[in-house]
């Protein structure tokens, strides 16, 4: 956490249970809106099973969900994964996503 008080030139987001939900179209928003910003990174982390502290989430630029369901974090990588690479092709005018 000392890492994350010394840095400001990220945008952090954290997978948490109670974050925002979006349609893929609207995550690639999402997406855009982030690259546009004035961040030079972006950090996404998924907690432990107990979840993270609420200092280190009120740093958080954005609390994402995945699902309302629970997933093995192995599982959630691999969503997460999908769904970025989604999110891109639709920014990128890439057929991959029907819609």
């Amino acid at each position: 956490e000392k890492f994350l008080e010394k840095k400001s030139r990220f945008h952090l987001t954290i997978l948490d249970e109670k974050g925002a939900t979006f349609s893929s179209m609207a995550f690639s928003k999402q997406i855009e809106k982030i690259q546009g910003g004035s961040h030079s990174e972006w950090i996404i982390v998924i907690s432990g099973a107990k979840g993270f502290d609420e200092p280190l989430k009120k740093r958080a630029n954005l609390l994402l969900s995945l699902s309302p369901l629970t997933f093995p974090h192995e599982m959630a990588v691999v969503v997460l994964c999908e769904q970025l690479f989604r999110g891109f092709s639709i920014l990128n005018r890439h057929p991959y996503h029907n819609e």
